[in-house]
């Protein structure tokens, strides 16, 4: 469940509505009535905005429609010709050619970049880093990166990732909603065995030994359709936060919403009954304009739980213009409404609760563009050079067909026309009596009997026109044939195809980084804002590293930390590492496998400070090394070995050995062994 609202806070700014009130002194659930004052004078404007922004949207869909079909190799043979002004040629066939096949080249190159630019996003672990901007920081930045872990986790972090980058490359936009989610459900009882709630929810007469209650909560990011999309048509869908409302369509079922009823307490949502009843009324098909499928969904008539097509939009407003409350400053509300064909209805509207004060919409562009509302993606991009790859090689291949099944001109009095008009391999044609009479007596030759039209095949140079228009595709999406898995036509050294790679993933990563900048960053501020405002529950996570001072004594050492609402209270202003950020140095195994080398070659730095008496434990280091490189479980190989007499415990220099004629003693090769496995000298 998004966390949208709390009835308490309805309560406290609008009454609670068992007295007798004057109807502005009632909760915006039941003022919000389907037929009230309130509610016809909001759904007027909100339609009038939703229509604006639907008609906003679909100028897309012709486009999309073309990248969708040769995503999928299907050729629409019964599409009108796109002239050079977007205009359609209702004479015309976009592909004259019935029997056609689409050449993979918006597929091939569009799918290459996707999957390269997934492997950048996804490079790094933890996924979202964060840095306190000064000491007090830093134990709060480990835990509430800890914490965003798990969030990802929850909300399939690398799998919205992935349709992001697919929205961006296909659509040339990509829409990413994210809410605090509460989801509730049936657990059995303290001291229920999960055997006896089960028997029990399965007996209607039997004792309820469960209670519904929160499961658990965690910051949600979801991928919205761009078809789906319903920003403000007046601002450039780059600026998100600039536009005065933005919104989408959702189609979820009708229990999702009664599971999120005011009247239970766990969500915002009012008039769903009023709305089944609508929907029942009708057919419900969920459909979405213009968009080539493989299957559509299907109606479902007349049933008990039907889905919702809902608009869910967030408005920014002075509520008192429109009688929700005294307050005189621009508010963020959250507004749904049942959005069908003979049916209006609002089923929410409320105050943003968030306490970061912004639109939960991230819009991402593959070239951002500030100033236009939209920007063509690299399918959109690459579909005129589509379009001429497939005339030309189904205009060789319609050829090719003609020139084998062409017509023959012959004399039926000296050949056999049934023979002659039967098609198949290898077949007989006999001749006539005539025909052999001439043949045998006059010794008439049998090509004199009939004869063949000229032909010409015009379209030998087609594949080659192709062969080059693909390498034209490949420099405008930097996808050349080694990033996409080809051999090369020509041979090429390693170091020119070592040049080559760099150069096109150079490219890629500035696509990469403007999906991460525009999408994971302003998404990773809001998560640490609305975990510290809204977690109720204790979470256990695992912080991997040595835990800094402060930590290690809160936690006794320990990696396994329960997580609070009190470990999550302080600033909001973290630096957030995101995927397209360099990673941390402390992260790389490099880094620290670079320092175990410098202090084999140097032992002196291992003699303790003269001021301090402290001194670098060579195996803490390893130890880093160790966890760098993902293995997080190396105590359980370790044991206590006492050390032997005359030799430094662990963390301690070894003792000065006796000077024999005034020069230092030189160790055996058994202490020397025994001294580099307890730690306190390395290997020479």
């Amino acid at each position: 469940m998004a966390k949208d609202s709390q009835d308490s806070k309805f309560v406290a700014d609008y009454g609670d509505g068992k007295q007798k009130q004057d109807e502005s002194k009632l909760p915006i659930s039941k003022r919000m009535r389907e037929g009230g004052p309130l509610h016809g004078k909001m759904i007027a404007e909100l339609q009038l905005m939703i229509r604006a922004s639907e008609s906003h949207i679909e100028q897309r869909y012709e486009d999309w429609d073309r990248v969708d079909e040769q995503m999928r190799l299907y050729m629409n043979s019964d599409r009108e010709k796109v002239l050079g002004d977007k205009t359609l040629d209702p004479k015309r066939r976009n592909m004259p050619y019935k029997d056609s096949i689409g050449m993979p080249l918006i597929y091939s190159t569009v799918m290459t970049r996707v999957a390269v630019l997934f492997s950048q996003l996804t490079a790094r672990t933890p996924r979202i880093h964060y840095e306190g901007r000064g000491s007090e920081d830093m134990m709060g930045a480990r835990v509430h990166e800890a914490m965003a872990g798990y969030d990802l986790e929850q909300s399939d972090f690398d799998m919205q990732v992935w349709q992001a980058i697919m929205d961006t490359e296909r659509y040339g936009m990509a829409v990413w909603y994210d809410t605090w989610e509460e989801k509730y459900g049936y657990v059995p009882k303290t001291g229920v065995s999960p055997l006896q709630a089960l028997l029990a929810g399965n007996d209607p007469n039997a004792p309820a030994e469960r209670e519904y209650k929160l499961v658990k909560e965690w910051n949600n990011v979801r991928t919205i359709d761009p078809r789906d999309f319903r920003p403000d048509p007046n601002v450039p869908i780059s600026t998100p936060q600039e536009m005065n409302f933005i919104g989408h369509k959702d189609y979820m079922n009708c229990l999702w919403y009664k599971e999120r009823q005011i009247e239970d307490g766990n969500g915002p949502f009012f008039n769903i009954k009023e709305a089944i009843s609508l929907m029942s009324a009708d057919k419900n098909q969920r459909k979405v304009g213009g968009r080539f499928m493989d299957g559509q969904y299907l109606d479902q008539q007349i049933i008990k739980y039907p889905n919702l097509p809902v608009v869910h939009l967030q408005w920014k407003i002075i509520p008192k213009d429109w009688g929700l409350s005294e307050n005189t400053k621009p508010e963020i509300w959250w507004i749904s409404i049942l959005d069908q064909a003979n049916a209006s209805l609002i089923i929410r509207a409320h105050r943003s609760v968030y306490g970061h004060g912004e639109f939960t919409y991230g819009v991402a562009q593959p070239d951002r563009d500030a100033h236009a509302p939209f920007v063509p993606g690299m399918g959109q991009q690459l579909i005129g050079i589509q379009d001429t790859a497939n005339w030309l090689v189904n205009s060789h291949i319609v050829q090719a067909k003609k020139i084998i099944n062409d017509q023959v001109i012959f004399n039926d009095d000296l050949i056999d026309a049934i023979d002659m008009s039967t098609p198949g391999p290898a077949k007989q044609v006999r001749l006539t009596k005539r025909g052999k009479r001439l043949n045998e007596m006059s010794g008439m030759k049998i090509s004199d009997m009939y004869g063949q039209f000229g032909m010409v095949d015009v379209t030998k140079q087609h594949l080659e026109t192709v062969q080059f228009l693909f390498p034209q595709a490949q420099r405008m999406a930097a996808t050349p044939d080694t990033i996409q898995g080809m051999p090369l036509p020509t041979k090429r050294t390693l170091g020119e195809v070592e040049q080559v790679n760099q150069s096109a993933t150079l490219r890629l990563g500035q696509s990469s980084s403007l999906v991460d900048k525009q999408l994971i960053a302003p998404f990773a501020k809001r998560l640490i804002a609305n975990r510290q405002q809204f977690t109720s529950q204790k979470v256990v996570v695992r912080l991997t590293g040595r835990l800094i001072p402060q930590l290690a004594e809160q936690t006794k050492g320990k990696t396994q930390l329960e997580i609070g609402p009190n470990d999550l209270a302080g600033g909001y202003d973290y630096i957030a590492h995101t995927p397209s950020m360099a990673p941390d140095p402390a992260r790389q195994q490099a880094t620290w496998g670079q320092l175990l080398q410098v202090i084999a070659g140097a032992p002196q730095l291992l003699n303790p400070d003269p001021e301090t008496g402290e001194a670098i434990d060579p195996l803490a280091v390893f130890d880093e090394f160790v966890k760098a490189g993902g293995i997080n479980y190396l105590d359980q190989f370790k044991k206590t070995i006492a050390p032997m007499a005359g030799q430094a415990g662990p963390g301690q220099m070894p003792p000065e050995q006796p000077a024999v004629g005034g020069q230092p003693q030189a160790m055996t090769p058994d202490q020397t062994n025994k001294a580099v496995q307890s730690g306190t000298a390395l290997p020479g």
